[in-house]
C-alpha cells in the first residue's frame, strides 16, 4: 500500500512550424516508501518456519546491557555495540522490552520524472494529420545514475537483522546480521526511452 502519493503535471504548446503543434509534458511524482518489518533472520523456534519468508517479527530488548533484559541471553560472538547503535539509528529505543509491531518502517521516499514531446506533422492527405512523439521515462536518472532511484525493502517486506534461538523462556541471539535496509529496484530506477509515429486517416 502507498501511503502518500504527491503528483504534478506540467504541459506547454507552442508552435514551431507553421500550424503544426509543439507539446512539451513533465510529469512528476513523489512517492512514501512502501512499509516494511524488522524480523528475526528464519524461524527462532515459534514452529513457523518457512523457507523463503521471515516473518517472526523482532523483539528488542528492554535495556542495552548484556544482563538487562531477563528474556535475552547474548552468544558470544554476538556483536552487542552494533545490534545498539542499530536499535538506535532505527528509532526502537521507545519499542525495548516489545516484539516490534509489522510495517513499522517505510523505505525511502522517491521522485520520478517523465517527459514526453509530441510534434504534429501533416498528412499525405486531405483529412490525414501525424505526429511523432519522444518519450523518456525517469528524466532524473538519465541526467545522473543517483537520481530517480527507488530503493525499497524486498518482498516480502521483511528486513531480518538477528538470528536467535528459543530455549525456555529465553531468546539466544547468536548473531546480528546488520541492517541490510532498502535495496535498488533496478527496473523501477533505469531510464528508457521511446519514439514514435503516430497517424490518423
Amino acid at each position: 500500500e502507498v501511503k502518500h502519493r504527491f503528483t504534478a503535471n506540467l504541459s506547454y504548446k507552442l508552435d514551431l512550424f507553421d500550424d503544426y503543434s509543439t507539446r512539451i509534458n513533465l510529469f512528476a511524482q513523489r512517492v512514501k516508501g512502501k512499509p516494511y518489518s524488522y524480523t528475526f533472520d528464519g524461524d527462532p523456534g515459534f514452529g513457523d518456519e518457512r523457507g523463503f519468508e521471515d516473518r517472526n517479527l523482532l523483539y528488542v530488548p528492554a535495556g542495552p546491557g548484556a544482563d538487562a533484559d531477563s528474556k535475552v541471553v547474548y552468544g558470544e560472538d554476538f556483536d552487542l555495540d552494533a545490534f545498539n547503535q542499530f536499535i538506535a539509528d532505527a528509532g526502537l529505543e521507545g519499542a525495548r522490552g516489545t516484539i516490534l509491531d509489522r510495517n513499522t518502517q517505510n523505505s525511502n521516499w522517491w521522485t520520478r520524472v517523465d517527459m514526453r514531446i509530441t510534434q504534429e506533422i501533416p498528412g499525405f492527405m486531405e483529412g490525414h494529420k501525424g505526429s511523432v512523439f519522444f518519450s523518456l521515462k525517469n528524466l532524473g536518472n538519465f541526467l545522473n545514475d543517483d537520481w530517480g532511484t527507488y530503493k525499497q525493502v524486498n518482498f516480502e517486506y521483511n528486513n531480518p537483522v538477528v538470528d536467535a534461538q528459543i530455549d525456555g523462556d529465553q531468546y539466544i541471539y547468536t548473531n546480528f546480521d546488520g541492517d541490510r535496509g532498502p535495496s535498488v529496484n533496478i527496473d523501477g530506477s533505469s531510464w528508457f526511452m521511446r519514439v514514435g509515429i503516430k497517424y490518423q486517416f
